[in-house]
């Protein structure tokens, strides 16, 4: 876990290991190769999250949980010192051994197994301790806390401390093994151990413990393991992190910033952890006195409630309140401050029992409940720590409970109900549509779970570069009458400053950062969940909009630019190659955040709520997401009020089921409101934004109207220069980059951003919501629906091909092109022994050819191998009189007109896309879309050595969950292809279902994308990003 705050966040995690030694080291990641499965079981974006590891190797399986309480946990007012906070957040791990197979094996792997608990502050400073200071991480203390069988615990320890994101906190973290007779029979428990570090942060930290345990698996002493300096001989006295016996030290660092907590155990194991921060203390050294003095004998009155777990066996008076656990749930009894009368106020659950306190003076009203609490505490839990794993346990239940209501309000699909049609009206014409089983469901659950478990907070300054286009002397040598262009926008004008960065991930494991293009797809899914927490990111990601001409707007440089990849922090830049980390002001990706906008305007346009309406599972109290900064072109990002999952709540969806649907507008009025003024807020930077796109990607002023994707250079080694703007890396484009050529997909993205614009304008006029004036002032000028219509016009005129019935992109190229292999030759030059490497075709070398070096090298020395006792063999495309035309490449980039829904529904040139999209030598497949067609000459080759064909065959979902979305809009649209449209959307949609489904329950992943072959998961997983969509598609959201 990590804090989501702007400052130093702090964060836990955990370490794992069947043994110390050199064979099992320490792993802390769920990566694909090491783990047999790893997934977020449930996860609702807010309160909680259970995630479950199977590691076979070493034979555990893990299942790891946490708890944010809402306002519907009993709490209790500021009452004296800390006693009457409750956690901030709960943390539960539970480690299950693999049964051994026989007493030998058993007694062969006794005690060796590990946990590491850590707690530290996450900084990417170079220099740590200045970061420790600024973030005001000071004096990290431990505080071990002895079990027995009469508290229910093994062990317990305390981590004491401050930081300016906690304030003053008790980190409270219990552990109990589960009794075997084995270990009853030896009194085996488990052996605790801890170490605090300075000047070490998360990240670091976690390096440190790892190596000094590989250290001491290798026998040796010093394990201090990267402490960042030097250990002279002459100082040999510094004690390793591990000792002779495999456990921490036990020391704690002055000023350290870091601590982690080692368990050895030997059956299963489980651990609890209960944050208290911002606790009302003079200085750390008082909380650790006050904590050591309640391990001696307690002190009511003063301290949390499950610290005083450790000193009494009473549920001591909290001033005013005194939580108490009932049979029935979690209950909080109010007394009012002069203990002359008691309120009880129950809980959740409505069977609650109710326990009544004599009135009583403030004197006697300790004892009083002290002796209420103890009969209660006796009836429910039979010691402490049992008290503690209890709370823990029943709030998740409790709020798995409401993931599961919700989850079934919202996508409404279960596996009783009754088949339902596809079509919304005309049920003649409309398909069955099939039921989900019960572990079809359970899928959609982890899949929206493991979304919502991926989101991270990330914080640091990007690496952004200057502008790079058409790579001008490579372009010109090829084809000399094609002008190229560099079209530098003023990067100087750049000033990087920190970044923080709220969104989700594409999967957290292999890519922690944000990615512009995906992030809008897995809005489109998070929204249908919580719209609230779609705001927060999209007002997030428009936050960390660059103007790279400032304020000023000139002709050279217009609007706001948002990086393609946000690359920020320690733990994103150790995952990303070195090539991708710079970010370059004039490379876009596709405005997929539009989309989102045009979904929360159909959801939310309408007075009244859809039929498909479910309300949020939290009622908004501030009607602002966003609040606008004076010059009304900037937003800044404010955390939304919300009234957590409490009974009203539940009953008001409770109400829905049963048709109440008065409670339900009253729901949908308050939902909407805060749509829609946030819409209207951020406005002003949607507009820059679209600014940016249509002023930065416009194609040469010969092809007026057309737009062009940069970055695009034929020195990046590829067989055709990638396209990572267009978020279709490889998807093969014009062999040879031009400033004249132009694409149909960013085309058709900019025809539907122009689209969404002057919807939104619509909307927000209609509901009330007018636009404030600077902002009319804006759309008034940009005139977003002549834009429109000329941009509609365009495409057909520039990308309609009457000749392949088919809209393309234009680029330099020669249809008869053909593909050489050639050899990786080194030559040199002999006055000052440099060399130079060049490619030569196989059949020159054949011919006896010799003189292929350059001038500059003339002198040949050998062929490079390829490390595998092979020579190296690179592929060139080779093309005679290549000549601006258009590329009649069936693929994705093909049918963008069909997926942004932009054609008219008796339009031929629908049904000429219908074509491509069914044809089985095309697109189609009995598992999904296929990337680009069966008989294309790129089909499944790959674009370079050792890149696998990307988007050049797989089944992507996000563009399937497009063209399933577009057929079912065609599917109720009056023309000449409703029917097909109906028929092909069920196909499909069965099609796709099928596949991501089937081999979730095959593998246990969802994949990155899928084999158009055979249907089979490939590459990355999990990989639970826009391939989520899947719960979508099962619930018809588009």
């Amino acid at each position: 876990m990590k804090s989501k705050t702007d400052g130093l966040p702090i964060g836990t995690g955990i370490l794992w290991s069947s043994s110390l030694d050199q064979a099992k080291p320490f792993r802390d990641q769920t990566i694909d190769s090491e783990l047999e499965r790893f997934e977020w079981t449930r996860h609702d974006g807010k309160h909680f999250g259970t995630q479950e590891l199977v590691d076979n190797t070493y034979g555990m399986r893990i299942s790891a949980s946490f708890v944010v309480p809402g306002n519907s946990t009993p709490t209790a007012p500021s009452g004296s010192l800390a006693s009457a906070k409750v956690p901030t957040w709960f943390q539960k791990i539970y480690i299950e051994k693999a049964v051994a197979e026989s007493a030998e094996e058993a007694s062969s792997v006794v005690d060796k197994n590990s946990l590491v608990f850590y707690m530290g502050a996450e900084c990417s400073n170079a220099n740590v301790a200045e970061c420790m200071a600024l973030g005001k991480v000071s004096n990290w203390k431990v505080l071990n806390h002895k079990g027995s069988s009469e508290r229910g615990f093994d062990h317990a320890v305390s981590v004491v401390g401050q930081s300016d994101t906690l304030g003053w906190f008790t980190l409270f973290v219990v552990f109990k093994q589960d009794e075997t007779a084995e270990t009853v029979e030896n009194g085996r428990k488990p052996s605790v151990s801890f170490v605090g570090l300075k000047d070490t942060h998360l990240l670091s930290g976690v390096e440190r413990i790892k190596k000094a345990a590989k250290s001491y698996a290798s026998g040796d002493d010093n394990n201090q393991a990267g402490t960042g300096r030097r250990h002279k001989r002459a100082q040999p006295q510094e004690t390793p992190l591990f000792d002779e016996f495999g456990d921490l030290n036990n020391e704690v660092e002055d000023d350290a910033s870091f601590v982690a907590v080692h368990v050895a155990f030997s059956s299963n194991l489980r651990m609890d952890a209960l944050l208290y921060t911002d606790l009302t203390v003079a200085s750390e050294n008082e909380l650790s006195g006050l904590i050591e003095a309640a391990e001696r004998q307690g002190l009511p009155n003063v301290l949390p409630f499950h610290l005083l777990h450790l000193s009494t066996d009473l549920v001591t008076s909290f001033g005013t309140v005194v939580p108490i656990t009932v049979p029935s749930g979690t209950s909080t009894i109010e007394v009012d401050p002069d203990g002359s009368s008691t309120t009880p106020k129950l809980g959740a659950a409505p069977s609650s029992k109710e326990v009544t306190l004599p009135a009583a003076s403030k004197k006697e009203l300790g004892a009083a409940t002290s002796a209420a609490g103890k009969a209660l505490v006796a009836a429910e839990c039979n010691n402490r720590g049992d008290c503690i794993r209890k709370e823990v346990d029943d709030l998740l239940v409790h709020y798995t409970s409401v993931f599961d209501e919700q989850f079934n309000s919202v996508f409404d699909f279960t596996s009783a109900s009754a088949d339902k049609p596809l079509a919304n009206e005309d049920t003649s014409t409309s398909v069955v549509a099939p039921k989900f089983t019960d572990s079809e469901i359970e899928a959609a659950k982890v899949c929206l779970s493991s979304v919502l478990g991926g989101f991270g907070y990330f914080q640091g300054i990007p690496s952004i570069g200057v502008a790079t286009d058409v790579d001008s002397e490579s372009a010109a040598r090829s084809v000399n009458k094609f002008r190229t262009s560099s079209e530098l926008v003023k990067a100087q004008a750049l000033k990087p400053s920190t970044v923080s960065l709220f969104t989700a991930s594409p999967s957290r494991t292999a890519f922690p950062r944000g990615f512009l293009w995906d992030e809008g797809f897995h809005q489109m899914l998070v929204s249908q969940w919580s719209p609230s927490l779609t705001m927060e990111v999209i007002a997030s990601w428009l936050n960390a909009m660059h103007f790279p001409c400032g304020e000023e707007v000139d002709t050279s440089c217009v609007g706001g630019w948002i990086p393609r990849e946000m690359i920020l922090g320690e733990e994103a830049r150790r995952r990303v190659p070195d090539e991708f980390i710079v970010q370059r002001v004039n490379i876009a990706n596709p405005p997929t955040f539009l989309l989102v906008v045009d979904n929360l305007l159909t959801r939310f346009a309408s007075p009244e709520p859809q039929a498909t309406y479910a309300p949020a599972n939290n009622k908004k109290k501030s009607s602002r997401a966003l609040q606008k900064t004076t010059t009304d072109l900037a937003v800044v990002s404010e955390e939304l009020e919300v009234v957590e999952d409490n009974d009203e709540a539940i009953v008001k969806r409770r109400n829905r089921a049963s048709g109440n649907r008065e409670l339900v507008a009253v729901e949908y009025d308050a939902e909407r409101a805060l749509v829609l003024d946030f819409l209207r807020d951020i406005y002003p930077l949607l507009h820059r934004w679209v600014q940016w796109y249509l002023h930065t990607q416009r194609g040469s002023d010969t092809y007026l109207g057309s737009f062009r994707w940069r970055g695009r250079s034929s020195g990046d080694g590829k067989v055709i220069p990638n396209t990572l703007a267009s978020g279709l890396d490889d998807y093969p484009r014009a062999p040879l980059p031009s400033a004249e050529e132009h694409h149909v997909d960013l085309h058709c993205w900019m025809i539907k951003a122009a689209a969404v614009m002057v919807r939104l304008e619509d909307v927000l006029a209609s509901a009330g919501h007018a636009l404030p004036p600077a902002s009319a002032a804006l759309a008034a000028k940009a005139q977003y629906q002549n834009l429109h219509d000329f941009l509609l016009q365009r495409l057909d005129e520039l990308h309609w091909s009457a000749e392949h019935k088919g809209f393309f992109d234009v680029g330099v190229n020669n249809e008869d092109a053909s593909f050489s292999q050639q050899i990786v030759f080194r030559c040199s030059n002999p006055k000052d022994s440099s060399t130079s490497d060049v490619a030569v075709p196989v059949e020159d070398l054949q011919k006896g050819r010799k003189d292929f070096c350059p001038a500059t090298h003339p002198k040949p020395l050998f062929p490079l191998g390829d490390g595998q006792g092979n020579y190296k063999i690179i592929e060139r495309l080779i093309m005679e009189n290549p000549t601006l035309s258009h590329i009649p490449r069936v693929g994705y980039v093909s049918i963008f007109p069909l997926l942004l829904r932009l054609l008219d529904p008796y339009s031929p040139k629908l049904g000429a896309l219908l074509d491509m999209v069914e044809d089985p030598q095309l697109l189609w497949t009995e598992h999904g879309l296929r990337s680009i067609a069966l008989t294309d000459k790129f089909y499944q080759r790959r674009n370079s050595e050792g890149d696998a064909p990307y988007w050049r065959g797989p089944i992507w979902i996000p563009v399937n969950y497009l063209a399933i979305g577009a057929l079912h809009h065609y599917a109720h649209q009056e023309g000449v292809y409703q029917a097909r449209a109906q028929r092909l959307y069920a196909a499909l949609r069965q099609n796709v279902l099928h596949t991501v489904l089937g081999q979730y329950e095959k593998t246990g992943f969802f994949w990155e994308h899928y084999d158009d072959a055979t249907g089979i998961g490939t590459r990355g997983h999990p990989f639970t990003g826009w391939t989520a969509l899947v719960v979508n598609i099962m619930g018809e959201r588009y």
